[in-house]
């Protein structure tokens, strides 16, 4: 949330001097607050971690204006701060419908729904703010990332793009672009935004790690692994840049330089199931058998079943002489479209059972994924 700095409201009670002959003055009473001064004291209170005299204040001054907004946005704001937010999200909307416009408002709300998933109301209330005020960049940005939440690729992309022609040396929102045209596997658009950002700024690991991705989706995985070299290089702690490189390099036949990274994240995160599950292949693709077995020994302890390791399995399986095997490397293909990795072992496996159905149906996959074998 954006909370604004008022500034806190000093209440001053000036006492009488007494006559020297005079009883003591009894001083008087404080005058009662009036609406604004009671609502920027809340804020105060909610700035300084006092929530709860904060909404006190907001009640009493609803009560005194009950047609004004700001003691709702306070309000909203304090019951935000205990994590109540199915009631922050009611005082706020009580706001606004008392007719504010304040851009605060309208950006705190929508920030509530985002943290509470209700994402079709954070961009409900961020349209509802741009057709105030539609020149304002960030809030066609904020828009644009709760539409990629919603995986509302092209509308995301329409705004972020907005944002960007308002803002064309903001390289956050550039970035954004760049995310949102990842998602919606338009990975060419994504490597010519991207590489734009890292030009300008090389110490952007996320924007170099989304530029790798992409130019890996592209078909230039050796691109996409000089990209991430220079990632580790300056960051070597950089576990979801390794794991990337890690991930590619076995899926370029360089299962050696996979193992070597896979060694370095299995130190730092020894009973990561994922990470076992990938330095299985690596051995797998080594021809080491045993040890991609007893690798996998520790997944089945921590998790018992799952897809991957049944995959896993099914490649060892094959390799030791398992036709059967082939159904299972065929149904985790099929049912990973996407698995560049199933695929590949799928078309293997058909080549080998010379089983030309299943041949024609793997390459016909890996070539839409871009690998032309």
């Amino acid at each position: 949330m954006h909370a604004c700095r008022h500034c806190i409201a000093i209440l001053a009670l000036v006492s009488s001097c007494a006559a020297p002959e005079a009883k003591p003055a009894v001083a008087a009473a404080p005058a009662p607050l009036d609406y604004d001064t009671m609502v920027k004291t809340a804020r105060s209170y909610a700035e300084s971690g006092r929530p709860e005299r904060a909404i006190e204040l907001c009640q009493e001054a609803s009560r005194m204006a009950p047609d004004r907004p700001e003691a709702y946005v306070v309000w909203g704001l304090s019951l935000a701060q205990q994590k109540h937010l199915d009631e922050s999200a009611v005082r706020y909307e009580d706001a606004v419908r008392r007719g504010s416009k304040d851009r605060e408002l309208f950006a705190e709300l929508a920030s509530v729904y985002d943290v509470s998933r209700r994402y079709e109301e954070a961009a409900r209330v961020y349209r509802a703010y741009l057709a105030l005020a539609p020149d304002d960049a960030e809030m066609h940005q904020e828009l644009g990332l709760t539409l990629l939440l919603l995986e509302k690729f092209d509308e995301a992309i329409q705004e972020l793009k907005t944002a960007n022609v308002m803002r064309p040396d903001d390289l956050q929102m550039q970035q954004d672009l760049g995310y949102a045209f990842l998602r919606a596997r338009k990975m060419a658009d994504a490597v010519t935004v991207l590489a734009k950002v890292t030009a300008a700024d090389p110490n952007r690991p996320e924007a170099m790690r989304m530029l790798a991705r992409a130019t890996a989706a592209t078909g230039k995985p050796v691109e996409a692994l000089k990209i991430l070299d220079r990632v580790l290089a300056a960051r070597p702690e950089d576990q979801r840049a390794r794991r990337m490189r890690a991930r590619i390099r076995l899926l370029t036949d360089d299962a050696a330089g996979a193992n070597d990274d896979y060694r370095v994240l299995l130190s730092a995160s020894p009973d990561d199931s994922s990470l076992l599950m990938g330095a299985a292949g690596a051995f797998i693709a080594m021809g080491n058998l045993e040890e991609a077995d007893q690798t996998l020994d520790h997944v089945r302890q921590a998790l018992g079943s799952h897809p991957l390791l049944e995959f896993r399995e099914a490649q060892i399986a094959w390799r030791r002489g398992n036709k059967q095997a082939i159904k299972a490397l065929t149904q985790f293909a099929r049912d990973n479209a996407n698995d560049l990795e199933a695929w590949r072992e799928v078309h293997a496996a058909a080549k080998q059972a010379k089983n030309q159905a299943l041949a024609a149906e793997a390459a016909e996959k890996l070539k839409a994924l871009g690998d032309l074998l």
